[in-house]
């Protein structure tokens, strides 16, 4: 693989080493005893917004969740805890917010236990997930979750590919992009996304592509994972072969402007980095420290008359 500049090469270095560099946190199997030590409360704090405290000894992490339909048992506070315990050495806690058109609105806080210290690992997201932590395979040591930052754009909307997937290992105490793993998951798609462009190039748009994927979403879809993967030789393929044939084909006067926007502002995000967006932060505190107070609903004084002017 040849590489333009010596900036590409070691970036290129650092990501394989990190995807290699698989070191998990703990140590040694997390004990039932261990487990039981470790607390989890939920309290009401105003309308559907709960305070969800996780508690080890001295230390407490603690966050807001919002459970909409909270005024039914069976699928809202019950389900909430339902979704909230150990699976294998990683205790799993679900944490919502109030916007659904986020990517990553529902997620798992990931935590564990290493040196009889309870520690916070991140998020995975987890929105489909109906058992508890149905992200996590612990026979590989896989966390699957989605890359946010390509969620919107100036050049393309949220709708135009799907959320790229991502595979995350334990690297330390914080969960990494393992990006040999990501580009296995995401192998299928990268394939059906090039036959379909391929198809483009050679019959035009007449014809759909496999399960009705748009040309300029396969486009996207391989934009987004060549360049999250360092995956450089396939990147330059779609930007010099590809994209050029499906502009060929396009009626669209500005396709050319619009595949070099695409190639131009997904190379700024850095390959293989963390997903950002959280419901909201996860603070740690003192087991001691006091719960907040419910927001209060303000009184509203007596209105005043105003004499107006004729």
């Amino acid at each position: 693989m040849k590489l333009k500049n010596p900036g590409q090469w070691l970036l290129a270095l650092c990501s394989s080493l990190m995807a290699l560099n698989t070191t998990v946190a703990v140590a040694s199997p997390v004990t039932d005893a261990a487990k039981a030590a470790v607390k989890i409360s939920v309290a009401q704090n105003t309308a559907y917004e709960f305070v969800v405290n996780v508690d080890h000894e001295k230390l407490r992490y603690r966050f807001v969740t919002f459970i909409p339909n909270f005024e039914s048992p069976a699928e809202g506070l019950a389900y909430q805890r339902s979704l909230m315990g150990w699976k294998g050495d990683y205790l799993f806690v679900r944490h919502q917010c109030g916007q659904i058109a986020e990517w990553r609105c529902i997620v798992d806080q990931v935590f564990t236990l290493a040196n009889n210290r309870l520690i916070h690992l991140g998020a995975v997201e987890s929105a489909a997930c109906k058992e508890l932590g149905c992200k996590y395979q612990p026979e590989t040591g896989i966390f699957s979750d989605i890359y946010d930052l390509y969620q919107v754009n100036p050049v393309t909307g949220a709708t135009d590919a799907p959320p790229l997937g991502i595979a995350r290992r334990v690297l330390g105490t914080t969960l990494v992009t393992d990006l040999d793993e990501t580009w296995k998951m995401n192998e299928s798609l990268y394939r059906t996304s090039l036959a379909c462009l391929n198809q483009v190039a050679k019959i035009g748009f007449d014809t759909p592509c496999t399960n009705k994927q748009s040309a300029w979403s396969a486009v996207v879809a391989v934009a987004k994972l060549t360049h999250y993967t360092n995956r450089f030789y396939e990147r330059d393929a779609l930007f010099t072969n590809q994209a050029v044939s499906y502009c060929t084909k396009s009626a669209d006067t500005r396709c050319q402007w619009r595949v070099a926007g695409v190639q131009d502002y997904f190379q700024r995000f850095q390959p293989g980095a963390n997903p950002i967006y959280n419901p909201s932060p996860v603070t740690l505190v003192n087991a001691t420290t006091a719960e907040p107070k419910a927001t209060q609903v303000e009184k509203l004084e007596t209105g005043k008359s105003i004499k107006l002017k004729l």
